[in-house]
């Protein structure tokens, strides 16, 4: 006679909840959850709908540092504006946001000061995410500080 144990998932947490929690809630491997969540369209819609459902009700919320440390890379652009009391500079935000946005990606945004000192410690600072990319709205050159990081790009 054989007994099998259902594991079921330890309640943790929002932040804390694990994909192996979701594999064990929806019935599925952890390859599953994970396929499901970076790649929708190889997982079978009537799976990905069970884990989908898993995601709500444990209240899973990705841990984009794990993801960023697996890449190497985060999924963010970074950015240093003028003081956003500037006018103009909300609807340049908004614009980059939302383009960047459609492209599964977010905008990571440093407010400079119009000096290049300040300017070029916070694009250290934004560099130090390991962004795919910076946008440079100030007027301040990127070419000198970014080139390491962006050894393609001119």
């Amino acid at each position: 006679m054989t007994s099998e144990r259902v594991r079921k998932p330890r309640t943790r947490p929002a932040q804390d909840v694990r994909l192996r929690d979701i594999a064990l809630r929806s019935g599925v491997g952890v390859i599953t959850v994970s396929r499901a969540i970076n790649h929708p369209g190889t997982v079978a819609e009537a799976t990905r709908a069970r884990i989908l459902r898993a995601i709500d009700e444990l209240g899973f919320i990705p841990n984009q540092v794990a993801g960023n440390l697996a890449r190497a890379k985060a999924r963010i652009v970074g950015t240093v504006v003028p003081p956003l009391i500037n006018s103009g500079i909300a609807e340049q935000v908004q614009g980059m946001s939302d383009m960047l946005g459609e492209r599964g990606m977010q905008l990571l945004i440093a407010q400079g000061e119009f000096t290049p000192e300040s300017e070029e410690a916070l694009i250290r600072s934004l560099l130090g995410w390991r962004p795919a990319g910076l946008i440079s709205i100030t007027g301040i050159s990127l070419a000198r500080i970014a080139s390491r990081a962006f050894p393609d790009c001119t």
